[in-house]
């Protein structure tokens, strides 16, 4: 995902893959109801965003060996800062996921 959707190019694909129509409306809303823009404009904005995130989170990536472990990606991912990205993580993410 990241490396297919990384970039510094608008991406409606990112943004497809990424969210649900139902996610991004909710999604849009939460971040009007917090910072006043509007969510038209909010949605227009994440196919530019989305691969410049993307993007950042792939600077981690080895560049001899990108099979390697990406540094910047782990700690991203790594909800309990243990230095391990693994089912604990996983939960956690899935279990703030459900909550909203």
């Amino acid at each position: 995902m990241v490396n297919d959707y990384a970039g510094t190019q608008p991406s409606p694909d990112a943004v497809r893959s990424l969210f649900s129509m139902s996610r991004l409306q909710h999604l849009s809303a939460e971040v009007e109801g917090k910072t006043g823009i509007n969510q038209g404009v909010v949605q227009a904005m994440l196919p530019v965003l989305v691969p410049l995130v993307l993007n950042f989170l792939k600077t981690g990536t080895h560049a001899r060996n990108p099979l390697s472990a990406n540094p910047v990606l782990r700690h991203f991912l790594d909800t309990d800062a243990d230095g391990s990205v693994d089912i604990t993580d996983a939960l956690a993410m899935a279990s703030r996921r459900l909550q909203r």
